[in-house]
């Protein structure tokens, strides 16, 4: 019988470089050996060279090598391709900072440099063993940078309206931040129609844009938010997982006597939950398995906020069976429903 163990390599990924470790399973993880390198393809050759001179095991049939960083946004989403490429079967994860920064800070250390905590990252490997981050398609990479470049114009724009009724009208103030909000919507509506091109372009988003589309509440630009931060909708991403990776999931803190209730976990996209609420608004109203979730809630003491964002991970899910099923919504199904789960 042919044993496999995997050997962690923990990443602290900056712009230019990035700070690479090995756990060789020292007892003392802030000894393991650790060097930078360029943020480059050929960087992580020059890695494989030294995981190579430093731990030839981990090279070798029946190993496999596990890799570990921090999400740093377009950063560390740039080397997970790379990685895979030099490092076949590896299994590279890119971890939400707030998980990692707990477990950094529960080793209480002295010195914070990018060494030590790749170091961490690594151990942080061995011991809690991370799920490889799937790479996500080009498509939906470039939708969700068309979503959120969009989602940032119309914060500025926002933010440039409200500046205007603070201002004299007819000034030269007044009148340059007009250009300046016209300018804003000008790169909108360009965004908007990049979407809508790129779409067009890929059959499968095409298809689950229009599934989800169907759906009372949700148009194409929700549409299209929801799965630029989802990602590919596949039967392998659970219930359960979606949910917590849309921060749907119920968080419950316990402690002693205390009275505490339960609380949204708010992990993941706060632009996707956004999204989702302003959905739900209109959803609630439309749908009777939503309508009836709501009504019972509320009859049940809870806030009207409250059983809102229960309907909200309630219409994801909806969603992904939609999607799943290449079905789009149907009116007369809903309407057959009379007491739906909660």
């Amino acid at each position: 019988m042919v044993t496999t163990s995997t050997m962690w390599c923990g990443l602290d990924v900056a712009k230019a470089t990035f700070v690479a470790a090995i756990d060789n399973h020292q007892e003392d993880f802030r000894i393991l050996p650790s060097r930078k390198f360029q943020r480059t393809q050929e960087g992580i050759a020059e890695m494989a060279q030294w995981i190579a001179s430093k731990v030839p095991e981990a090279l070798q049939d029946g190993n496999s090598l596990g890799f570990v960083m921090e999400s740093t946004g377009k950063f560390s989403c740039e080397m997970l391709p790379w990685i895979i490429e030099a490092f076949p079967g590896s299994s590279p994860a890119i971890l939400n900072p707030r998980i990692t920064k707990a477990f950094i800070d529960s080793h209480g250390l002295g010195n914070r440099t990018d060494a030590m905590e790749a170091r961490c990252l690594a151990r942080m490997g061995t011991e809690r063993k991370p799920k490889p981050t799937q790479v996500l398609p080009d498509e939906y990479q470039q939708l969700r940078e068309l979503v959120r470049t969009r989602e940032a114009l119309v914060c500025s724009r926002a933010a440039a309206k409200t500046r205007l009724q603070t201002m004299t009208r007819g000034s030269v103030v007044y009148k340059a931040e007009e250009r300046v909000i016209a300018v804003y919507t000008q790169e909108i509506d360009k965004l908007e129609k990049g979407m809508k091109k790129l779409v067009a372009q890929h059959e499968e988003l095409k298809t689950n844009v229009g599934i989800m589309s169907s759906f009372p509440g949700i148009a194409f630009l929700s549409a299209c938010i929801i799965l630029s931060e989802i990602g590919p909708i596949r039967e392998d991403k659970s219930r359960n997982e979606l949910s917590a990776y849309t921060g749907l999931a119920p968080c419950r803190k316990e402690s002693g006597t205390s009275v505490n209730k339960s609380r949204l976990s708010k992990h993941g996209s706060p632009l996707l939950r956004k999204v989702l609420y302003l959905c739900a608004i209109h959803s609630v109203k439309k749908v009777p398995t939503l309508t009836n979730k709501y009504e019972r809630l509320v009859q049940r003491g809870k806030k009207p906020l409250t059983a809102r964002c229960a309907c909200m991970r309630s219409m994801v899910l909806i969603l992904r069976r939609m999607v799943l099923n290449g079905a789009k919504y149907d009116p007369q199904y809903e309407m057959k429903i009379k007491t739906p789960a909660a």
